[in-house]
């Protein structure tokens, strides 16, 4: 018996030190793709505005499944927001992709195209009394294209709008139930 201790020992030590290797190279790994996971984010997050057309891109968060109305979301609560601020001339604006949960809602669930589906999509404009009232008709589109959320902003006027005043950069939000907000300013690129 006492002989099988010391090499039982060794090889409890040797076990222990591969698995503290092992966990040492899997904290590595994950802290090289969170890295490269974040920059990628910085990456797939622009804003490139023309005269008749702003396109501003975001990436689509990763999901099994997508839930929406669900019974924990308070009545007349806004549940999902991809969207867009700026400030313009005085105006500050968010554009994009939202969903409230209004009274009677039933529970939703699917895929991503989905939940865009289901939402609205629209321009909002704070108003004096500091709350935020929405603007109609202001060529607002949104749309999936791969695993990345496209809005569009169409028209002369519309574009006009919000960006008459060349602001230099746009603030990105994600706003999803459950997790916390995600926020990226970027700079905005003209071309005219």
């Amino acid at each position: 018996m006492l002989s099988r201790h010391p090499a039982t020992l060794i090889i409890c030590t040797v076990m222990l030190c591969a698995f503290a290797a092992g966990e040492r190279c899997a904290r590595a790994a994950y802290t090289t793709a969170m890295q490269a996971q974040t920059s990628n984010a910085q990456e797939s997050f622009t804003a490139i505005v023309k005269r008749d057309e702003a396109r501003f891109t975001l990436p689509v968060p990763a999901r099994r499944e997508w839930k929406w109305l669900q019974p924990e979301t308070k009545e007349n609560a806004r549940e999902y927001a991809l969207d867009v601020k700026v400030s313009n001339e005085g105006h500050e604006y968010a554009f994009g992709f939202f969903l409230w949960k209004f009274r009677g809602a039933k529970p939703r669930s699917g895929g991503f195209s989905y939940l865009i589906a289901d939402g609205q999509k629209s321009l909002f404009v704070r108003a004096q009394s500091g709350h935020m009232t929405i603007i109609h008709d202001a060529g607002v589109k949104v749309k999936q294209v791969g695993d990345s959320l496209v809005i569009t902003v169409q028209g002369k006027k519309n574009v006009a709008r919000l960006f008459s005043g060349r602001p230099a950069e746009v603030t990105f939000e994600i706003a999803l139930p459950g997790d916390s907000p995600i926020t990226r300013t970027m700079p905005v690129k003209y071309q005219d």
